[in-house]
């Protein structure tokens, strides 16, 4: 199924559900704790994520410290 099919089906924007994967995708790699946010929205990824990216920026934090940080 194509990106484009895939937006019809569900019914939201082809850009809105890219960057629902792309949200996906890179809290994945950095060990986002998917069943502990299953009922989430959304925006507790990109919190995540910004923490994540954030925490790189900075050196602060490992991934592992953000991750229990969050959970919290």
């Amino acid at each position: 199924m194509t990106l484009d099919d895939a937006s019809k089906t569900v019914g939201i924007s082809k850009k809105s559900l890219d960057d629902y994967f792309f949200q996906l995708k890179k809290a994945q790699k950095s060990g986002f704790n998917f069943n502990e946010h299953k009922n989430d929205k959304i925006g507790i990824l990109r919190s995540f994520n910004k923490r994540m990216l954030d925490a790189e920026k900075n050196g602060k934090r490992t991934k592992k410290q953000q991750q229990l940080d969050f959970s919290h």
